[in-house]
């Protein structure tokens, strides 16, 4: 590895480190404090919702951002024209899930979910306004000021929510901690990234970025469905509690195992784009930095495998006693996966 390579990547992985560890620490934080004034119950009918969520953000990045960055040589015109297609895609998407929300609400046999979810999804316009500066700072490499708009917006939320789990607002709790949470970011991201897109849209840009962003998408969206199909089959099937326990493990199982997917991946691929014609040093680098995220994570992974019965009892509360074999199940998946 180059010394200068090795300098920025260094650096890359310090930042996004503080970054991912910050978030994940802190919502873990304030999410103890939750899950004490907050039911399971409470849990699964954000758990359920989540899926919709998910599935939407893959849809309005298709594999765009990536590609973005990707392209060496990327133009206003690019950057301008995945902003306003992603645009474009959130508001109809919102319009579908807005009116679709009854349908949800019968699915699962809880009306409440109507008003939840009409609020909750505004996420996903949120998510399509700041992705793109979300891309420029990636492109950048600028992870300093990627940690601080992410953390920022989880402590901001965090608080936010626990003021309204402590005066009564129950689920609305977690709907307004999220919510807050997006909003924060697509503030943050126009005043402190300085990027506006130019009134120019191009059908040959997505043309040329379609054949790259395609197969992310499509195992993108796969993996989603996939990974967040559990709550649907637990909130259709069986009482909605036991989509809160499977939600809070997998919170739980997040901290460690997304973290340090999260530092792997996002610190390192715009750099190691850099080197994408290079396949031996490119396949080097990557193993050798698998090799030493694993070193870290495994070992944590099994001691928390080891006290997850008491950390939960402990830290949170007896009635999450059934999230305990969930969390180790997920924790003991992350080895063997």
């Amino acid at each position: 590895m180059g010394d200068e390579l090795k300098t920025k990547m260094l650096k890359a992985l310090t930042w996004v480190s503080i970054d991912k560890f910050g978030q994940q620490f802190a919502q873990l934080f304030i999410g103890i404090i939750l899950a004490r004034l907050l039911t399971p119950h409470d849990y699964g009918l954000i758990g359920v919702l989540m899926i919709f969520i998910s599935l939407s953000s893959v849809m309005i990045d298709g594999g765009f951002g990536q590609a973005l960055i990707r392209k060496q040589d990327a133009t206003p015109t690019d950057f301008s024209t995945i902003f306003y297609l992603n645009l474009s895609i959130s508001v109809l998407l919102y319009i579908i899930l807005f009116f679709s929300a009854p349908l949800i609400a019968s699915f699962f046999s809880q009306p409440q979910l109507v008003n939840i979810s009409r609020v909750l999804f505004l996420n996903i316009l949120f998510y399509a306004i700041y992705f793109v500066q979300f891309v420029v700072l990636y492109k950048r490499m600028d992870f300093k000021t990627l940690a601080l708009i992410n953390i920022l917006s989880v402590v901001i939320s965090g608080i936010f929510g626990v003021i309204l789990a402590l005066n009564g607002f129950g689920v609305w709790a977690l709907v307004w901690q999220q919510v807050i949470s997006q909003a924060i970011r697509s503030v943050l991201f126009p005043i402190l990234v300085h990027w506006r897109p130019i009134r120019k849209f191009s059908l040959q840009v997505i043309k040329e970025f379609w054949n790259f962003s395609i197969h992310l998408f499509g195992s993108t969206f796969l993996n989603v469905i996939f990974n967040q199909i559990y709550p649907i089959l637990l909130g259709r099937f069986y009482p909605f509690q036991q989509v809160g326990y499977y939600a809070q493990a997998n919170k739980l199982n997040e901290t460690v195992n997304t973290a340090s997917q999260q530092i792997l991946l996002s610190g390192t691929y715009p750099l190691l784009v850099q080197i994408q014609d290079d396949t031996e040093r490119l396949t080097r680098i990557f193993r050798r930095l698998t090799k030493s995220v694993s070193l870290l994570v495994f070992p944590l992974t099994i001691v928390l495998i080891a006290i997850a019965k008491p950390f939960i009892l402990v830290l949170i509360k007896e009635q999450w006693l059934s999230s305990v074999i969930l969390f180790q199940l997920l924790l003991a998946a992350n080895i063997f996966g």
